[in-house]
């Protein structure tokens, strides 16, 4: 890399080319994808690469020290980085929902202090708060917490700063969105080495035994609709008619894409002025866009094995990965709940629930 942080910082947001920058992390991954996919070590180095690029606080507000950068950027980023290295794309991706956490469910000052401390000490993110993971239970105690339970998989759990959890109050059971010091001895993290894709995300399971939460690092509390669910030659005509089909399957799915992160940030605009029915249009286009990019990472990850012929199982290549990392990933949040949610939607005017992407 030849941006560090500290430049970025000193360059202040409007004058850094985040694109630029994300493109030169994604020639940097792309030299080595392959082997390092295939040692599935923790990506210890490449969350070292993320941090001193700068792109760990891209989304903080640079009046303390982080890029300053909207999330059209990041989500951009996100794709740059993914293109060359699916595992930590996924990675950063989560990173930035999760470090946002704090500014969804906390209170302003509250989040503002994590924000502050997380910008400072460049933490990574990790963990997961999506519903269909089991919630952890969060016991009060005369100091403030305790955390106990097990959860089946966090993404970043092996190399994260902090991580982000789903946890029901004890007695109540409301959920909660909890930030734990992944450091403490109770914190166990489990291995990632059994998937088939996505290794190099450090994802895993992760158990937690009478972990110390302070009051001030419980967010608050998670949306009570939650949980609803639960190599030819380059003139052969087939090689050419095969990648003519999957490119417009991929820009497709790119374009649906662009069209609810539009929705998105318009309906961010409104702030408290957001209406059910825009809350829940820009829903439906989150998930017509997500279903429409599993299919396309799935169609366009099998057929284009299929074009390269027997050369493509050969490890050296390490070809396969992309269709395992696209599979892994798509196997997380299942095309069919979305599928059913925009039928009822367009069909009978049904508005879908509320469920958190990580």
């Amino acid at each position: 890399m030849t941006v560090t942080a500290d430049e970025v910082t000193d360059a202040g947001a409007g004058q850094v080319d985040w694109l630029h920058i994300a493109r030169e992390m994604a020639d940097d991954l792309a030299t080595d994808a392959a082997e390092r996919e295939q040692a599935g070590k923790p990506p210890l180095d490449e969350v070292a690469r993320l941090r001193e690029s700068g792109l760990l606080t891209l989304l903080a507000p640079a009046e303390q020290g982080g890029g300053g950068a909207d999330w059209r950027t990041a989500y951009t980023v996100v794709r740059t980085v993914a293109a060359a290295d699916g595992a930590i794309g996924h990675l950063l991706g989560h990173h930035y929902f999760l470090s946002f956490t704090a500014r969804f469910f906390a209170d302003p000052a509250r989040a503002a202090r994590v924000e502050r401390e997380s910008t400072s000490g460049q933490w990574c993110w990790g963990g997961g708060i999506a519903s269909h993971e089991p919630p952890l239970v969060l016991t009060p105690t005369a100091s403030g917490h305790l955390l106990n339970g097990y959860q089946r998989y966090a993404t970043g759990v092996g190399i994260a700063d902090r991580l982000v959890v789903r946890a029901a109050r004890y007695g109540t059971g409301e959920p909660l969105a909890v930030l734990v010091d992944p450091t403490h001895p109770g914190v166990v993290s489990g291995s990632s080495g059994d998937t088939f894709g996505q290794r190099l995300a450090a994802g895993g399971a992760v158990e937690f035994d009478s972990v110390p939460v302070a009051a001030d690092d419980v967010f608050g509390s998670l949306s009570p609709d939650e949980g609803a669910w639960p190599g030819s030659p380059p003139q052969d005509p087939y090689a050419l008619t095969v990648y003519g089909e999957l490119a417009v399957v991929a820009r497709a799915a790119s374009a649906l894409a662009e069209q609810a992160v539009d929705a998105l940030l318009r309906g961010l605009a409104q702030h408290e002025d957001l209406h059910d029915e825009e809350c829940a249009e820009i829903a439906v286009l989150a998930s017509v866009a997500e279903a429409a990019a599993s299919r396309a990472a799935q169609e366009i990850t099998n057929r284009a094995l299929e074009v390269v012929g027997v050369e493509a199982a050969s490890m050296r290549h390490g070809f396969d990965r992309f269709w395992r990392d696209a599979r892994t990933h798509t196997l997380r949040e299942p095309a069919a709940h979305r599928l059913r949610e925009i039928g009822d939607y367009f069909l009978n005017g049904a508005h879908p629930s509320f469920v958190l992407p990580a």
